[in-house]
């Protein structure tokens, strides 16, 4: 309990140590807030030990073998993949809401390409990229990601050219090309040796809890053939363990 106090209510790492008198004035008003009383903490850290335990000695049998894993792995390699990635391509865009605007910054840019990023950082209504010069961020222009009049015009357009106006449903864009078009990749496995373990551990939990469910209901089973309440305790309509559908899963002790 000592432990648990120091834990939870103790100073963080690198501070001065709390004293016992402060630790156990945060433990009883941590007690407070939580309405439980001491005995019931102790109690209840002794209920959870004594599960642990038993958990520990039912399942202490069960293990995952090489064969196993590798046929789980090879049954469900969708899982441990690194997702294909499409083309994508560095843009930058200004964005306004009429035409006319957009026609007007064109014009300029066809004078000064170079006041591109200025002209965003001025007029851009994408105020995200504008304070960036236009510059989207990091996959973000990606095929199959952006709106349909824009992704067709940011792959088709040269490198380093820049667009005429077009038009979307947020508004109208003049976009400029910073580079080629990155080439996308498949979808690439990631090898059986990086995950064996990680599937096994997955495996043994699922394994144990099985068995621990098993384990349960068979005790609940023999139990319940035997067991008897004295007047007056017994449970109430439709909480008695022993007498809900075979489907119910959990444990419920009972005292007679």
């Amino acid at each position: 309990l000592q432990q648990i106090k120091e834990q939870y209510y103790g100073n963080p790492a690198g501070q001065k140590k709390a004293t016992q008198a402060q630790m156990d004035k945060r433990y009883q008003d941590a007690l407070k807030q939580q309405g439980f009383s001491d005995e019931e903490v102790r109690q209840g850290i002794k209920l959870q030990l004594v599960r642990e335990k038993v958990f520990e000695k039912v399942t202490s049998d069960v293990k995952v073998s090489d064969d196993d894993v590798k046929a789980y792995y090879d049954k469900n390699k969708k899982q441990y993949e690194t997702p294909a990635q499409p083309e994508s391509r560095d843009v930058r865009h200004i964005l306004v809401k009429t035409k006319a605007k957009a026609d007007q910054i064109y014009s300029q840019l066809q004078k000064s390409p170079g006041k591109f990023a200025a002209l965003a950082k001025k007029y851009s209504t994408d105020t995200s990229s504008a304070a960036n010069g236009g510059k989207l961020p990091p996959g973000t222009a990606v095929k199959g990601r952006l709106v349909p009049e824009f992704e067709k015009v940011a792959f088709s357009i040269p490198a380093n050219k820049i667009s005429k106006p077009v038009h979307s449903q947020f508004g109208w864009h003049i976009i400029e090309a910073l580079g080629p078009i990155k080439a996308g990749t498949p979808a690439k496995p990631t090898p059986y040796s990086q995950v064996k373990e990680a599937i096994r551990q997955q495996l043994l939990s699922q394994d144990k809890q099985k068995e621990m469910d098993k384990w349960l209901a068979d005790m609940k089973k023999g139990y319940c053939k035997k067991i008897g309440y004295a007047a007056g305790y017994a449970p109430p309509p439709g909480q008695d363990p022993c007498k809900q559908s075979a489907s119910t899963t959990g444990a419920a002790t009972t005292t007679g």
